[in-house]
């Protein structure tokens, strides 16, 4: 590539947030080079000369772990905009749900009647489609393992 090495493009796509998966086919790798390729989140490393059938299946991995990982990123998207309707209060009340705390304790700590917490439970239930806490667990971890501050504005 005329201009530009392999690692500063790589480096290029991740600051522009690109999440392609990226593998490097180069004549003149060395180990350390393979693991700072790696390191920086490249799909694999083939050093040439290398087979055909090698590269096609590398190939085929990757997109196959790019449509899952698109997968994952569309669901992610659609459970933070769940999340993103809920109030103030219902993310409040979403976060004692999801600690596994009771309505009593809940109602309790957030000086409210028990009744107010159901009717916020089901509101979260109905705003997020759960079916069920553990659904609704779930939906709370997959907005939070993506780190975002703000889990309910997006995953």
């Amino acid at each position: 590539m005329p201009g530009i090495c392999g690692l500063q493009l790589q480096k290029t796509l991740a600051e522009r947030n690109c999440a392609l998966p990226v593998i490097f086919v180069t004549g003149f790798g060395d180990v350390p080079m393979a693991t700072e390729t790696m390191r920086r989140g490249a799909f694999d490393f083939l050093e040439k000369p290398f087979r055909s059938d090698a590269l096609l299946k590398v190939i085929h991995k990757a997109i196959a772990w790019d449509l899952q990982r698109r997968g994952e990123r569309t669901e992610c998207d659609r459970i933070a905009a769940r999340l993103a309707t809920l109030s103030d209060r219902e993310r409040e009340v979403l976060s004692h749900v999801v600690s596994g705390e009771r309505n009593k304790l809940v109602a309790s700590k957030l000086g409210v009647t028990v009744k107010t917490v159901e009717a916020h439970r089901s509101h979260i239930m109905r705003k997020t489609g759960a079916r069920s806490v553990a659904e609704l667990v779930r939906f709370h971890l997959a907005a939070d393992r993506q780190g975002a501050v703000n889990p309910y504005a997006t995953c």
